[in-house]
């Protein structure tokens, strides 16, 4: 199923995926061992080198497209397979949820996403060397993974209640629809990196829709107080980190969404939700696994067709390249 994606992944043509011609015309125009010490303050060590690479051995773009396919999915299925009692559930969540086409678009999160969620997997199991490792694959790739360093020590100091999470969710909802939180965007200029500094200017003029964007937002807010009522009310055993990184990325999608470039910095802990979800449903029994079975792959279902009809990240239609 992997080796499946990726062949999809690798084959796409260019005009699939949002930044993938940019990513193109960087390879052919911009990346080059000559003004390496300039394009490191924007680009990431390993995306450069990456390039690089291919640039020196195979000068094919294809070959960029095949390897950030590689190192996106195989970390990732890794721990679907490792982590969860059904990993063909996880892959669907992963496909249905949109996860798997993000990584069509903006390559180099999805790369360090990937190796952010493996990094938490040997954490979580007090394996500091391959947490160690994997974190730092995910920062040569996108330097804001490394600030989900200090976040997972902290949160896996401290323990929330279901009263907490509900109020949290709830609140963050209406404070971010109040749109006080919309002045984030001015402090983006701050940021250290060039690059992530003008992103305060990224998708300046694009209108934003608060009504329809907090509106599409709903069902997953709604999703996540049920989930986590089950949880708590029948007492599984599920990953408490992992269920507080989900919650911290809900607190940032609803307090900026309006913000894409926050709102985006999300997406390295929402996906534990594929693990929290078919972990949840493995522990169910009766009538509550069947429950929880159909508002999960219906919660799949709407969001893949919103997705699919906002061509969301640019990847419909697919076509081969």
């Amino acid at each position: 199923m992997a080796t499946t994606l990726v062949i999809f992944s690798s084959l796409r043509d260019l005009s699939v995926g949002v930044d993938s011609m940019g990513y193109y015309l960087s390879f052919l125009y911009e990346i080059s061992a000559r003004n390496y010490s300039y394009l490191l303050r924007k680009i990431e060590v390993g995306w450069l080198f990456l390039n690089l690479l291919i640039q020196e051995y195979f000068g094919d773009f294809k070959m960029v497209l095949v390897v950030s396919s590689c190192l996106t999915i195989f970390p990732l299925f890794h721990v679907f397979k490792k982590d969860t009692s059904n990993p063909i559930l996880a892959i669907l969540l992963y496909f249905l949820l949109f996860y798997y086409f993000f990584s069509y678009s903006i390559m180099r999160q999805a790369i360090a996403v990937s190796f952010f969620t493996l990094s938490v997997y040997y954490f979580e199991r007090n394996k500091m060397r391959g947490a160690i490792i994997a974190i730092c694959c995910a920062g040569i790739f996108h330097y804001s993974s490394l600030s989900l360093i200090l976040l997972v020590l902290l949160l896996n100091k401290v323990n929330f209640s279901l009263r907490w999470y509900v109020t949290t969710f709830i609140g963050s909802f209406i404070l971010g629809f109040s749109g006080i939180m919309d002045v984030a965007r001015q402090y983006l200029a701050y940021l250290p990196f060039e690059k992530y500094a003008n992103y305060m200017n990224y998708n300046l003029d694009a209108e934003f829709n608060r009504f329809a964007s907090y509106l599409f937002l709903l069902p997953k807010l709604t999703f996540y107080i049920y989930l986590y009522s089950q949880i708590y009310r029948s007492g599984h055993r599920i990953s408490s980190l992992q269920l507080k990184l989900i919650w911290f990325s809900m607190i940032i999608t609803c307090l900026f969404l309006s913000v894409p470039q926050i709102s985006r910095f999300s997406i390295y802990l929402s996906i534990f939700e594929i693990l929290v979800i078919v972990n949840t449903i493995d522990l169910s029994v009766n009538k509550r696994k069947i429950e929880l079975t159909f508002f999960t792959i219906a919660y799949g279902i709407i969001y893949f067709l919103y997705y699919v009809v906002s061509n969301r990240y640019g990847v419909m239609p697919y076509v081969f390249g």
